[in-house]
């Protein structure tokens, strides 16, 4: 009975960012790869009021933030870079951020997926 009391019971399991307990390699990879996420989300954040869906506009903004990871994956997908562009009638952009992220970290979306639905910051949580 006592060691019944002392397992993790499947709710904490689902909220692994809550436990104290040390992350293995495998865990700290996948918190990595959701940050990778949270950073995009915020890049977007900051693009998305300023893209409307010109080239011209998008060099511009690469050149006020070289720093943009969001950029950086675009340069070698043509395919996220049209997204990017296209982000002006994205009402959320989390799917996006997390297909930049999975070819970021070279992983599946629904990999980057179970990462962010693991391990997403709590700024990011829905507050119940």
């Amino acid at each position: 009975m006592e060691a019944e009391a002392n397992q993790t019971s499947p709710i904490s399991a689902d909220h692994r960012t809550d436990r104290k307990e040390p992350l293995n390699a495998k865990e700290v990879a996948k918190r990595a790869r959701a940050m990778t996420v949270a950073k995009l989300i915020k890049e977007l954040d900051t693009l998305k009021p300023q893209m409307f869906e010109d080239e011209s506009e998008y060099n511009r903004l690469r050149q006020i933030y070289p720093e943009f990871l969001a950029f950086r994956i675009a340069e070698q997908r043509p395919d996220l870079k049209t997204k990017i562009l296209a982000i002006r009638g994205s009402t959320r952009h989390i799917r996006l951020a997390q297909e930049l992220a999975g070819a970021h970290h070279g992983r599946q979306l629904s990999t980057i997926q179970d990462d962010w639905k693991d391990f997403k910051p709590a700024e990011f949580k829905r507050s119940q």
